[in-house]
């Protein structure tokens, strides 16, 4: 069942979010106000389904360097693909089209989104050919 759990409710937090950004980004001009509040509340939902990946991330890290290895981890992904973010989603509207079919904060989200998926699925491929053991993910229950 962890199985499961951890690997849909984060790729429900990478698959949901793409039809919203969309709908956010070329909703007409008459419905701003509402779509701002309906928005937020479905991309908070889906913010929500990705905290699985911190139950992840933690247990990548031997016990006794793990505080070190998760906030080196965490705060080299937050500076780079969240502090870029803005700088790269500007000079991309740049070049496409920001009223186009996707938008390059969209497009940025989604990628980085992918990125983080297919690290997860690396991380179960590994798992499987005892390369890398994930302790939430067990034969036996405790």
């Amino acid at each position: 069942a962890g199985r499961v759990y951890t690997l849909g409710v984060f790729l429900g937090g990478v698959v949901v979010p793409a039809p919203v950004l969309y709908w956010w980004a070329h909703v007409p001009e008459g419905q701003g106000i509402t779509s701002m509040f309906v928005g937020q509340a479905l991309l908070g939902l889906c913010l929500a389904l990705q905290t699985s990946v911190y139950l992840w991330v933690v247990e990548l890290f031997p016990v006794h360097v793990r505080v070190t290895g998760v906030s080196v981890a965490y705060n080299i992904g937050v500076g780079i693909c969240g502090g870029l973010g803005p700088l790269v989603s500007d000079a991309g509207n740049r070049v496409l089209d920001p009223k186009g079919l996707m938008s390059a904060p969209a497009i940025y989200t989604a990628v980085f989104g992918l990125v983080s998926l297919f690290a997860c699925l690396g991380s179960r491929v590994l798992a499987k050919r005892g390369v890398m053991q994930v302790t939430h993910i067990r034969k036996s229950p405790y």
